[in-house]
C-alpha cells in the first residue's frame, strides 16, 4: 500500500499554513500601477510572508541564494547552525507523480558555510514552453522533515527565468499530540493495541502489542512526502501511522497503521482506548 497526502479535514487545518511560504517572489513588471503603489504593496506583502513565517517557526527561515551561469542553475542555502541532529538537504529524486526534464549536476553539504549547494541544467532540446521545479528535502533518510520546491521556466531546452517557489516547513508535533499521543485499541475488537507518546527531541515513540508480532517499539517522525509519520522497518520499507481519513471529529480519531511485517496483512484501525 503506497499512502500520499491525505485529504483529511484535521490534517489540512494541522498544515495548510505551513505550505504557504514562498520562497522566493516571481519576476514580474509593474504593469498597470504606480511605482509607489507597487512598492508599497511589494513590501506590505513580504511583511506580511516574514511575520507569518516568523510565527509559524520561529527561528526556522533558512537563507537561500540561486544564480543562473552558462544555463547551469545554482542553489545555495545558507548553514544557521542549529540544523537538526541527523538531517541534511538533497535533491529529491523520489516519485513526484511527473517527469522532469532538469537534470542534477553536483550536490554538497560540506561546503563552508552552506547547508547545501546544487546545480542543474536542462536536459532536453524540446521545442516548446512550460514550467518545471527542483525539489530539495530536508531529510535523515527516512522521513522528510521540510522541503523547498524551485518553480523554473523553460524554453526551447533551456531555463527562462524563475517563476516561483515553496517552502514547506516542519510539522508541529505539539498539535499532533493533542490527537493521537495515548493508548489505543482495535476499532475491530481484536486484541492489538497502540500506545504514542510523544518524545521532547521530536516525533512520536510507539509500542504496538499483540498485532502480528507480540510486540514491537518504534520511533516515528512526521513524512512530507507520505502524510504520516513514518518509521524505518526491518532492512528495507518504510512503517506508517496517521489519522484515518474517515475520522469524523477531533473527539472521533481513528489512526490507520500500515506495517505488513509488525502489524499485519492488512492495515490496522485503532480507536482511543477508554
Amino acid at each position: 500500500m503506497k499512502m500520499n497526502k491525505f485529504s483529511l479535514g484535521l490534517i489540512a487545518v494541522l498544515t495548510a499554513g505551513m505550505m504557504a511560504v514562498p520562497v522566493f517572489a516571481a519576476q514580474t513588471g509593474v504593469g498597470g500601477t504606480t511605482q509607489e503603489a507597487a512598492a508599497t504593496e511589494e513590501a506590505a506583502a513580504a511583511e506580511e510572508a516574514e511575520a507569518e513565517q516568523d510565527f509559524l517557526n520561529p527561528g526556522r527561515a533558512w537563507e537561500v541564494e540561486t544564480d543562473m551561469e552558462d544555463q547551469v542553475y545554482t542553489i545555495r542555502i545558507k548553514a544557521r547552525g542549529s540544523e537538526k541532529e541527523g538531517y541534511h538537504w538533497e535533491n529529491f529524486n523520489g516519485d513526484r507523480g511527473d517527469a522532469t526534464v532538469i537534470e542534477l549536476l553536483t550536490q554538497s553539504t560540506e561546503e563552508k558555510g552552506l547547508a547545501y549547494a546544487g546545480s542543474f541544467r536542462v536536459e532536453t532540446d524540446q521545442k516548446t514552453r512550460f514550467e518545471d521545479y527542483i525539489r530539495l528535502v530536508y531529510t535523515n533518510g527516512i522521513s522528510v522533515d521540510e522541503y523547498m520546491d524551485f518553480k523554473v521556466l523553460i524554453e526551447d531546452g533551456e531555463f527562462e527565468e524563475i517563476t516561483g517557489g515553496c517552502h514547506c516547513m516542519p510539522v508541529d508535533d505539539d498539535d499532533y499530540a493533542k490527537l493521537i499521543e495515548g493508548e489505543w485499541k482495535d476499532e475491530n475488537g481484536g486484541e492489538a493495541a497502540l500506545k504514542l507518546t510523544q518524545n521532547p527531541a521530536g516525533g512520536f515513540d510507539g509500542t504496538l502489542t499483540n498485532a502480528k508480532v507480540k510486540e514491537f517499539t518504534f520511533h516515528a517522525d512526521y513524512d512530507w512526502m507520505n502524510g504520516a509519520y513514518v518509521y524505518k522497518k526491518g532492512e528495507e520499507g518504510l512503517g506508517l501511522v496517521t489519522i484515518h481519513p474517515a475520522s469524523e471529529s477531533e473527539d472521533k480519531i481513528r489512526l490507520l497503521m500500515h506495517d505488513m511485517q509488525n502489524a499485519g496483512d492488512e492495515d490496522l484501525t485503532f480507536v482511543k482506548a477508554e
